[in-house]
């Protein structure tokens, strides 16, 4: 892999992942015990992963904390369920609204409370506003899929305490990249008043009262890399 050849054929742990085609940050370890220290920090939820979604629509004002169960079938696809359902999860996450078009089309600041296999996409399309491009929680007969040829998703800030001791705090930014540039342009909303936007951040009660899930998917991944790329 990529991160391999850079690090010389050293150590590469894999702590943090995306779905496939989600561009962004993503954490890798340098070290077994570093990877062990990661992966530890979002298990106890202590890591802020901020993303940039570009929705269909967006109906709400300020900042919204979805709070969805859900669960996975045989093929992958996430779906509501009832919390009696055999594999069924809490999913949270809060959000607002960075800049909308004039079509109605948003870029939304998104931050995870929770970490579960397509979350954000699902979540957003259950609060009716599907992240354009993504085919499986949205629709092609947006049109959008004619202008960007994934889910306009993108992990773009996280936020940890660093392995190496006095484990000062570390934040990574990740750039909005070309094609999500041209997207936002496309769709008349300016990718620099976006990213002047999500800088600020989001502030709600919700992130003052996190508590540990030690079964959070983000959590123990294998420390071995096999692959940068998430589930599709």
């Amino acid at each position: 892999t990529w991160a391999r050849k850079h690090l010389r054929g050293g150590f590469v742990g894999l702590v943090h992942r995306l779905d496939r085609d989600v561009t962004g940050a993503c954490v890798l370890a340098k070290s077994p015990e570093s990877a062990k220290w990661l992966s530890r920090q979002i298990a106890e939820r202590r890591v802020c992963k901020e993303y940039i979604a570009v929705v269909r629509r967006w109906d709400f004002e300020g900042v919204q904390l979805l709070e969805n169960t859900m669960s996975s079938d045989d093929t992958g696809q996430s779906h509501e369920a009832d919390d009696s359902e055999k594999g069924s999860r809490s999913a949270r996450l809060v959000c607002r609204a960075l800049k909308q078009g004039p079509g109605g089309a948003a870029a939304v600041l998104v931050r995870l409370l929770t970490g579960r296999r397509h979350q954000i996409r699902f979540q957003l399309a259950e609060a009716n506003g599907p992240i354009l491009g993504d085919v499986r929680y949205g629709s092609r007969s947006d049109g959008s899929w004619k202008l960007i040829k994934r889910p306009a998703l993108h992990a773009w800030r996280l936020k940890f305490a660093h392995p190496r001791v006095p484990h000062d705090e570390f934040e990574v930014e990740a750039p909005l990249p070309q094609d999500l540039n041209g997207f936002l342009s496309a769709l008349q909303i300016r990718p620099e008043v976006v990213m002047q936007e999500a800088a600020q951040g989001i502030v709600h009660p919700a992130l003052e009262d996190e508590t540990v899930d030690a079964l959070d998917d983000d959590a123990g991944i294998a420390h071995v890399a096999r692959t940068a790329r998430g589930n599709s």
